[in-house]
């Protein structure tokens, strides 16, 4: 998928920004995802207006690498999810906080919305390409602890 004209169209229709989030980012996604490496750099050649940067941006490297790359600021969600005033259930931010580089998945990608999320077995278990999931409405667990995170 080429964002490219995404990105010229928000720009017509009057947007003062632009959020750039690759496919590194938690929560939900296109099927497709492109890197912040990549999407971040190719939007910035083409605009002028400013841009954020999110996804994969989690502490102040990734932050001065989105600043080199052209980004006036980042958002960054996970890396907040687990900070002391976050409502977020306890058990949640400690499952981040333990998790590794290689900790998510990537699921739904047949279809939309796709989302990246923590590892878990109930995630293992959806990680099949032909496992399409039925999401009308976000659940949120976040908030009540829920979480499973051995294998």
């Amino acid at each position: 998928m080429n964002w490219i004209p995404f990105a010229l169209k928000a720009i017509d229709c009057g947007v003062d920004g632009l959020v750039v989030e690759g496919g590194e980012g938690g929560g939900f996604k296109n099927p497709s995802p492109v890197s912040t490496m990549v999407l971040l750099p190719l939007i910035r050649s083409r605009v002028d207006v400013p841009i954020i940067a999110a996804g994969g941006i989690a502490d102040g490297l990734s932050m001065a690498g989105a600043f080199a790359m052209g980004a006036e600021g980042v958002q960054m969600g996970t890396r907040m999810l687990s900070c002391l005033e976050s409502p977020v259930h306890n058990n949640w931010k400690q499952a981040v906080v333990a998790a590794k580089e290689t900790d998510t998945v990537f699921l739904n990608q047949a279809s939309r919305p796709a989302l990246r999320a923590l590892r878990t077995q109930r995630t293992e278990d959806l990680l099949p390409l032909c496992v399409v999931l039925r999401m009308p409405v976000p659940v949120d667990r976040s908030r009540r602890g829920r979480v499973k995170t051995s294998a």
